[in-house]
């Protein structure tokens, strides 16, 4: 049905007139340029049309570039990947650190509590003997 709709589309009358002006227009456009470029050697018109040497030796190391960090690009997620793991243990191991240094300050207050009890209880002990 949709193909049928765009046939329909194409066959429009102002859309071919649009697009048989559009090709007239093309095509003078064409025939004045090679009317104009006609006459010229190929190393002029390279001259004339073509680029600096410069810049096409910019453009080939831009290019290299970019194709050496597209085929990098795979090793850096790689890497970025294993040091999110990396980092993600060190978080797990210092929540760890956190928890076994509020356990072992509260071991030494209680050690320091049962040191004060000990020492009440010797006292005690001492005044009954």
């Amino acid at each position: 049905m949709e193909y049928v709709q765009r046939v329909l589309e194409l066959t429009d009358i102002t859309k071919i007139a649009h697009y048989m002006k559009r090709v007239e227009v093309l095509t003078g456009e064409l025939e004045e340029l090679q009317g104009q470029y006609a006459a010229m050697t190929p190393e002029q018109r390279m001259k004339e049309l073509g680029h600096p040497k410069e810049l096409h030796e910019k453009l080939y190391q831009a290019c290299l570039s970019v194709k050496q960090t597209y085929e990098d690009l795979p090793k850096l997620v790689e890497r970025m990947e294993h040091r999110k793991k990396v980092h993600e243990v060190c978080a797990k191991v210092m929540l760890g650190i956190a928890e076994l240094e509020s356990q072992q300050k509260l071991i030494i207050e209680r050690l320091g509590e049962n040191a004060e009890l000990l020492k009440d209880v010797r006292d005690g002990m001492a005044e009954n003997l």
